[in-house]
């Protein structure tokens, strides 16, 4: 939890460290140590406590600012009076400045401690400086020996509105300084900014870590990340290291080339001179100048700017360019950084109001928004909303600046609503911005208009992908023969497109994205241009041949890569089968949604697939009975995953008939095991057996390894509950095992294993019952198959309590049932009693009140978690022995 509260802050650094610890690196271990004793008790003197140290400098916290005005001068008075063994005396400056800040994790955050970092740059050692808000608070608190210097008005590097400061003065101490080092005293062209400028630490980290070797660094990144900002603020930062100071050049309202050089001799203040040309007579000015230019929004004069930056990097040896454009200059000596989209929160997660200001997306929103609307707050209530649209919104800070604007008039689940028609909500920009920078419309068309003919339409047909592309889908649905784009285009314009900002590729997965800003662009252009039904179904036709080829490796020895696929995938495959549905060909959609059964299972997405399956099938003609039969049979899977079992048996005898009708004796002889399995998990052991025998000799003349090992493993749970022989049941599953082991199906494997736990259990081996489950929970693992690792949790948890360790089988059966209430799965009717036994057996051997708080917090955990918490020590315990549970294929 945080709380806020007015509190001051004294943040201290030692001037000149670096040259210190080079030239007398022994004294200086020494004399740190000094410095840091005296540091900490004049803070402890002052009330006050460090709440934290970076290098030699100090940030300390006060409830009274007297006490840090008096932390302050008595740390001084020491430092001064201090010998240091004969080393270069230690002068140490310091800033004090009040403000309401966050408690968080007993650490502080806020506006205060940015001032009161900025205002620390302005002084020098020995000096000690504070703000007006401590000022006018210490009235008539501080001791008569201490005097306050007005020092006047500065601005500050976070270039918002100037502080007023005073110096602290005393007798004892030196009082006269030089200037302080304020963007009033440095020279420079920086514009003032009127918003605050919000998180990119890390950014701003690596901008200056380039330029400390790099001379020419441009900012590269698609239109409205923030470049502009990004670099003003690094240019700020840097201004003491530039003599001649730093200069701003903006080039976005320049559309001649030729102007490039007067744009910048006239922020100089350079005048041409009669009978030379002007590129000369500014190189000449620069060559003696130590000082960055800033070369801003260089995109649309690429040739002249590049042109511009070769000449000054040859011939201007002290002077540095730290250029923004959406694409890089292309010049010898030229670094590049990508600026990034801010850190945004993932939608699919819940977060508290705390949690979520840790984002800079929604910092941003939330700075923007109350400026709009100054009641405006994150609540519990809101979060999920300003979370969603920050995702949404891709973290482009434009984007969520005009978002922001909105909260006047608008909620912000309502602003979150309809991001579907982001290009008419977000339109508020100020009037005195460039017009590209007034709308998102207007922001995606600049990009737009400076691309070629062949550029734009791949950037139009890429926006039918959806989570992103590999090359090759980006070649097969993008271009084609006689088409306006060719195969053997399509790399050199991605690459072009990403060189421009407009795309990105990620090296770790070989893949390509677009925002989706852009990609909604991308979108209304297909529609303008009538290209969308074309491309779209391109799109649907290669998912579904992609999936029908992957869904064939699920049950073999690359299930790991296959299901990499179907995941990295998802957002096409589903965006493909929307598109069947609402438009394009049902019977194509029906066919990819069938090929995607055993991921769904794999995923536990149950309700999800149900819906996708009966949305087809109202739409699907009844002609189309192979693939209706298909769909009706994977129906009822899902239907008794979900335990509606009298729904689930309707729909696979709607199957069966099918396939009967079709002659498709191996299709019903599947749909006829799953019947089996139905009346297995209802506790009717004698249908179980009748629908079994059916498809037995089916899958033994097609000889299907998996379907016989699934239907083995099935007849082995019907021997252990329905004909109560062990050695029947070990049989079958060792047969089952035998099976997949032969086509490399790991998925099954897993299951098999866990059984065969079982049957150890029930034999009195709980070491091997434990060995084998835990081998089926790391191959579940493997596969990201969760609805099949909780059911390994049973029989893993039910040997653990014979193993004496009833605190990990609590465990593992309470993340077990907190998984199966998610899944909206529950305990099969056969077993529900043996199961009950099991947990009333674990409640026993630990006390009612234990077992509670250990399945409270098994409960919270994830299965990987729990997992690996079962792996662990716990101290023994008396056994327990009860039946297991095993699981039907």
């Amino acid at each position: 939890m945080s709380q806020t509260s007015t509190l001051t802050f004294l943040f201290t650094d030692i001037e000149g460290s670096t040259r210190l610890w080079d030239s007398q690196p022994e004294l200086m271990r020494t004399s740190l140590a000094r410095h840091d004793a005296i540091m900490r008790r004049a803070i402890e003197d002052g009330g006050g406590h460090v709440f934290k140290t970076v290098g030699d400098a100090f940030c300390a916290v006060f409830v009274k600012p007297s006490g840090a005005i008096k932390a302050a001068l008595q740390a001084q008075l020491e430092l001064s009076a201090e010998t240091w063994g004969g080393m270069d005396p230690i002068r140490v400056r310091m800033a004090i400045h009040t403000g309401e800040a966050e408690v968080r994790d007993d650490d502080y955050f806020g506006p205060p401690l940015n001032r009161v970092s900025r205002m620390l740059t302005l002084g020098q050692g020995g000096q000690t400086l504070l703000s007006l808000t401590t000022y006018n608070l210490i009235q008539g608190t501080t001791d008569e020996s201490v005097e306050f210097r007005d020092l006047g008005e500065h601005r500050l590097k976070d270039l918002q509105r100037p502080e007023h400061v005073f110096q602290l003065v005393h007798s004892a101490l030196q009082d006269s300084f030089k200037p302080l080092r304020s963007l009033d005293t440095l020279p420079h062209n920086l514009p003032l900014q009127v918003t605050s400028f919000v998180g990119r630490e890390r950014e701003l980290r690596e901008i200056k870590r380039h330029l400390a070797s790099a001379r020419l660094l441009t900012l590269t990144g698609s239109g409205g990340t923030g470049k502009t900002r990004l670099g003003l603020q690094a240019a700020v930062d840097l201004l003491d290291a530039s003599g001649d100071g730093s200069w701003f050049v903006e080039f976005a309202a320049i559309t001649d080339p030729a102007l490039v050089p007067q744009t910048v001799a006239s922020t100089l203040g350079i005048r041409e001179e009669p009978g030379r040309r002007l590129m000369e007579t500014l190189i000449e000015y620069l060559k003696s100048r130590r000082m960055l230019l800033m070369l801003d929004n260089a995109e649309h004069l690429l040739n002249a700017v590049a042109g511009l930056a070769d000449q000054i990097l040859r011939h201007c040896p002290n002077v540095q360019i730290l250029a923004t454009s959406r694409e890089a200059l292309a010049v010898n000596g030229e670094q590049t950084f990508r600026v990034p989209s801010m850190s945004m929160p993932d939608p699919a997660r819940r977060y508290t109001r705390e949690a979520l200001v840790e984002f800079e997306a929604v910092r941003l929103f939330v700075d923007r928004a109350t400026l709009s609307q100054p009641t405006f707050e994150v609540t519990n209530h809101n979060a999920g909303a300003i979370a969603q649209l920050c995702h949404r919104l891709d973290g482009i800070p434009m984007a969520i600046e005009l978002a922001a604007a909105r909260v006047r008039a608008l909620p912000v689940e309502r602003i979150a609503e309809r991001l579907d028609d982001r290009f008419r909500l977000l339109t508020g920009g100020a009037r005195t911005a460039l017009p590209r920078q007034q709308t998102l419309r207007a922001m995606i068309d600049w990009s737009y208009d400076l691309l070629t003919t062949k550029e734009k339409t791949l950037l139009r047909r890429l926006s039918v992908f959806s989570g992103g592309w590999s090359l090759d889908a980006a070649e097969k649905i993008c271009a084609g023969v006689g088409d306006a784009l060719e195969q053997w285009e399509i790399l050199d314009l991605l690459q072009s497109l990403v060189d421009k900002s407009l795309a990105v590729y990620d090296d770790t997965v070989q893949r390509y994205r677009i925002t989706e800003t852009v990609r909604a662009y991308g979108r209304d252009a297909l529609e303008d241009l009538h290209e969308a039904f074309a491309l779209r179904t391109r799109h649907l036709e290669h998912f579904q041949e992609l999936a029908e080829t992957t869904e064939a490796l699920i049950l073999g020895p690359k299930a790991v890569e296959a299901l990499a696929t179907f995941d990295i995938e998802q957002k096409n495959l589903r965006a493909a089968i929307d598109w069947g549905l609402d438009a394009g060909d049902p019977i194509q959609a029906l066919r990819l949604a069938n090929a995607l059964l055993q991921f769904f299972q794999i995923r536990g997405e149950y309700t999800e697939a149900s819906s996708i399956y009966k949305a087809l099938l109202e739409k699907v003609s009844m002609d189309a009975k192979p693939e209706r039969a298909v769909a009706l049979g994977g129906l009822g899977i899902l239907g008794f995953r979900l335990t509606d079992f009298p729904t689930a048996r309707e729909q696979l005898h709607q199957a069966l008939a099918l396939f009967q009708e079709l002659r498709d004796e191996f299709g019903a002889a599947k749909v006829v095991n799953t019947l089996g399995v139905i009346a297995l998990l209802l506790g009717d052991f004698a249908e179980a057996a009748s629908w079994f025998d059916k498809a037995l000799p089916v899958f033994k003349s097609y000889g299907d390894p998996v379907r016989l090992a699934i239907l083995y493993n099935n007849l082995a749970i019907l021997a252990i509950h329905y004909e109560k022989d062990l050695v029947q049941a070990r049989d079958y599953y060792n047969e089952a095992l035998a099976l997949n082991r032969q086509v490399g199906n790991r998925t099954f494997q897993a299951g098999n294993l866990s059984n065969l736990a079982d049957i150890y259990i029930k034999e009195g081996d709980p070491e091997m019952a434990r060995t084998l489950a835990r081998e089926a929970c790391e191959m579940h693992l493997e596969l990201g198959d969760l609805p099949n690792l909780q059911d390994t949790f049973a029989n893993l948890g039910q040997a653990e309590l014979a193993l004496g360790r009833p605190r990990i089988a609590a465990m593992l059966i309470a993340t077990k049932e907190a998984a199966m209430e998610q899944l909206g799965d529950q305990v099969a009717p056969y077993i529900l009693e043996e199961y009950s036994e099991q947990v009333s057996a674990m409640r026993a051997a630990l006390g009612d009140a234990e077992f509670e708080a250990i399945t409270a917090k098994g409960r919270l955990m994830t299965l990987e978690e729990a997992y690996r918490a079962s792996l662990e020590d716990e101290p023994q315990d008396d056994e327990s022995n009860s039946q297991q549970v095993d699981s039907p294929s």
